[in-house]
Formats: structure tokens, sequence, C-alpha cells
């Protein structure tokens, strides 16, 4: 009987690998070569998990008709492993979908498809404990083919950030200054204003979650570069965390630093989401707010010419 199910488990895995799809729009954003001299080069044949190639930090690999690739990776409880396919040579439009599965060849740990830069995949988890794992790399469709790079990039697994999702936020009042600095690899990847939103794009990376209380009237200013490392940066607020997409009211994606002036059309707690389309680093916050001249008391008009 376990021979039986371990068969129909592998025939089910084989036939979602291969499914076809259909097509995609156009790439949102340009995409960059990586650099070919220090990689592994993929062996074929591995395209079932008793011939995985050990996985090295860096690989190249190649999908053909119909393929699958199987990489073998040794993991150490408590690290926090980034798994990312890209660009080999002059391919950008190359599309590739991530599997991570558990030692057993079909429990699947972890799945993604466009999470990286374009179309490439990216999948981000947390070793509880020492094991062998397996990553798979497969095309888009069984009809896609093309060359693609593998990273695997670890870390140790991050504390927590008690502002990490919304219900966490914390107030931008209690900050207490006009600038803030913020480590945005220390944050999961939560939230999204998808494709065509208030950004434009989607936004993939780790991001920070602030909470501010405006009326309506109100002004605000936000403006967020990098400080230190790489990222492709996304900036937007939002007033609903359960429908990002649907209730982002102002944002910008548009090349960094990203900025965004917004006036508040009703009271309210709006939450600022510093995000990236890609990648994580250290980021510097500036932030501005006026009160609404209308409605204003004496004191408040005031301040806003100290």
């Amino acid at each position: 009987m376990r021979t039986l199910l371990l068969t129909l488990l592998v025939a089910a895995l084989a036939i979602a690998l291969t499914t076809p799809a259909s097509a995609k729009p156009a790439l949102e954003k340009p995409l960059v070569a990586r650099d070919l001299l220090v990689r592994a080069d993929e062996v074929e044949p591995n395209d079932d998990c008793a011939s995985a190639n050990a996985l090295t930090e860096a690989m190249n690999g190649e999908i053909t008709a119909e393929d699958q690739d199987w990489f073998e990776f040794s993991a150490t409880g408590g690290t926090h492993v980034v798994f990312e396919t890209g660009v080999q040579g002059e391919n950008p439009s190359m599309d590739t979908k991530l599997y991570l599965y558990a030692d057993d060849c079909s429990t699947e740990l972890a799945y993604n498809d466009d999470g990286g830069e374009g179309y490439f995949s990216l999948i981000e988890y947390d070793f509880e404990a020492d094991g062998t794992f397996y990553v798979v790399v497969t095309g888009y469709s069984s009809s896609t083919t093309g060359l693609y790079t593998l990273t695997a990039t670890v870390e140790d697994i991050p504390e927590p950030q008690p502002n990490d999702l919304c219900e966490g936020a914390i107030d931008l009042a209690d900050i207490g200054d006009t600038y803030f600095e913020v480590d945005l690899c220390l944050f999961e990847n939560d939230y999204s204003p998808e494709s065509g939103g208030c950004t434009g794009y989607t936004a993939n990376g780790p991001d920070a979650i602030y909470s501010m209380d405006l009326v309506a009237g109100e002004e605000v200013f936000v403006s967020m570069d990098v400080v230190e490392g790489s990222a492709d940066l996304a900036i937007y607020l939002v007033t609903d965390c359960a429908d990002i997409a649907g209730s982002c009211v102002a944002g910008d994606d548009s090349g960094n630093p990203e900025e965004f002036g917004y006036t508040a059309e009703a009271d309210g707690t709006y939450y600022l989401v510093l995000d990236t389309y890609s990648g994580c680093c250290l980021v510097g916050v500036t932030f501005n707010e006026t009160v609404a001249v209308e409605g204003a008391t004496w004191s408040e008009i005031k301040d806003l010419y100290r």
C-alpha cells in the first residue's frame, strides 16, 4: 500500500510540474543579467529526486521542453534561506516556477511563480531543523525553455519585528522625528499593491508597517531612499490591510527615491507600507505632516509656520 501511495504522489507531482499554462502579460520591469563566472553548471539528467544535482550557492541551469531540474540542498536548523532564479546571459524573458520539497521528495514545503524579478521565482523559507531538502525548477508551462540562474542565500532567522504586520504597526506620532531609518531585511513579505495598482507594480520584497491618524484635508508627504545596500523600493498608503490593492490611496514605485504626497479625504487611521519590488536594504524615511487648515485650532495653524 505504501509503494502504491508513493507511486501516486510522484505521478501527481509530475503532472503538476508539466501542466501547460496560459500566456502572461509583458514584463513589468527590465532585468539585469547575473554574473556567470562564479556559478556551477547544472548536470543532466537531473529530472527527478534520485538524480538531483547538489545545489551550490549559485548555479547555471537550462530548462528544455517538458523539463524539470532537481537540486539537493542540506539545510541547517535555525537558518533562513532565499532560493531565487534569475537571468543567465541574454535571456530576460525566461519564466520559471520554483518548488521546495522535504526529504521524502513529495511533501511540498513552498512554491512560487513570479516572486523574483520579472517572471523569475523566489522562495524564502525558515528551516527549523537540519535536513536534506529538494529544490525543483521548471518552466512556467511544459513548452517553456531557456537559461536561468539559481541561487541559495543562507542567513540567520531574523527576530520577528513588531511592525511586520498592520496589527503591530508603529504609530509615526510615537517616533518623534521627521526622519528615521529601518532595515527592511529584518522583515517578511506580507503585502503587495499588485500590478497596475497605486504604485503600478507588484511588491514582492519585505515590508515594514507604520500608522498615522489623519483628519479630512490633512496633508502628508513621505519619501524613502536607500541608505545602505541595494533594493528596488516601493512605498504606499492604505486604509485597509485586509484589502491592500483595493484601499491603496497613494504610492510610488518610479525609481529610488520613492515618494508621494497625499491629502486625506476622510478621518481615519492610515497605514504606511515600506516595501520593495525586489531585494532588501537599510532605508531612510522622511515624513512630514500638516494639519488641515479648515477646522484647525489657532495653535495648530501657528505651528505650521514655526
